[in-house]
């Protein structure tokens, strides 16, 4: 007969800890379990754990960068900048080993990521990864304050992956530094430090998180520019019975076809993946009435393959678009 083993509380919890509580990475290998604790100043931890590691924190971010092919971190000019406005510092455990460290300091009326990145020791540097994937999908959804980072590369496909809102440059020209060279709706290109092209420096991007904030200014772009353009094409537009355009009028087919176009136009021409909830809601309601009308095998056939495309456009916008929703914050 075997005998029983008991074991007592703590061993069992290590034994848990070590071997049990394990995650999978994107993969499908196996991350050593690990867990990520914040920290603020003024609150626990602070003054135990981050005011005596402030140089290895900063040799933390720097070592990560400089493995990523970058010459060192240069989210600040040197540990003390680092951390005089710090507001959020996030640490990944596993064990008692760093594996992954993001920082936030207040910044241009919100509160920047400075730095995230994943330790260099390979022993922990699947966890690591994993950990800065968590973290960033997590702080997307702040929204206690205006959260943002200035990225480029592998870290701005992470913020566009977990939902970060890619802010136009007119509106992120404000919140990053002025020496920024405009590359197109969004992307700009900085001077990086001992040179005077901007060329050599990678395309950058502000994603601000999902908050009212960013929100307001998405939103305002361009759910004012859809109203107008409908505006002017609702103008146009002549009796609900008339199915036939005289005089340079748009029938109410006609009115729904352009209103489609018009998102189309946006969708190519400013890469917009997120639109406010009821213009898609308007969108579909004229998909749905060109979708009627060529049911209805009154089209002309002239029309059939146009009204068709638009269709197909439309359902293409509306399968891969993203509805920005106040109550998300």
């Amino acid at each position: 007969m075997k005998k029983t083993i008991r074991l007592t509380e703590n061993e069992l919890s290590a034994i848990i800890k070590e071997n049990i509580n394990i995650v999978l990475n994107e993969n499908g290998g196996p991350v050593m379990a690990y867990h990520i604790k914040d920290y603020r100043p003024g609150e626990e931890g602070w003054n135990e754990i981050i005011a005596p590691n402030k140089k290895q924190i900063w040799d933390f971010l720097d070592n990560g960068y400089k493995r990523a092919g970058l010459d060192s971190f240069r989210g600040c000019d040197n540990h003390r900048s680092l951390f005089k406005n710090a507001n959020l510092i996030s640490i990944a455990y596993c064990a008692d080993t760093w594996v992954a460290i993001s920082v936030y300091t207040g910044y241009r009326g919100g509160f920047k990521c400075v730095g995230i990145t994943a330790t260099i020791d390979d022993e922990f540097r699947m966890a690591g990864v994993a950990a800065v994937h968590d973290i960033i999908k997590r702080d997307v959804g702040l929204y206690d304050e205006l959260y943002w980072t200035e990225c480029s590369g592998k870290i701005a496909e992470l913020y566009e992956k977990y939902d970060g809102i890619k802010i136009p440059f007119e509106f992120a020209e404000q919140m990053v530094k002025p020496i920024i060279k405009k590359v197109d709706e969004f992307y700009f290109r900085r001077l990086e430090l001992g040179t005077t092209d901007y060329d050599a420096s990678p395309l950058r991007v502000v994603y601000g998180f999902n908050n009212k904030e960013t929100y307001d200014a998405v939103y305002e772009k361009y759910s004012k520019y859809i109203d107008d353009a409908i505006a002017v094409i609702k103008n146009r537009r002549i009796n609900e019975e008339v199915e036939s355009p005289s005089f340079g009028r748009y029938s109410s087919v006609d009115c729904a076809e352009s209103i489609v176009n018009l998102f189309v136009d946006i969708r190519w021409t400013e890469q917009i993946y997120e639109f406010p909830e009821e213009k898609l809601k308007l969108l579909e309601g004229n998909v749905n009435v060109l979708i009627s009308f060529l049911s209805s095998r009154k089209c002309p056939e002239d029309k059939v393959q146009r009204i068709q495309q638009a269709i197909e456009n439309g359902r293409e916008i509306l399968n891969t678009s993203i509805p920005m929703r106040l109550n998300r914050f």
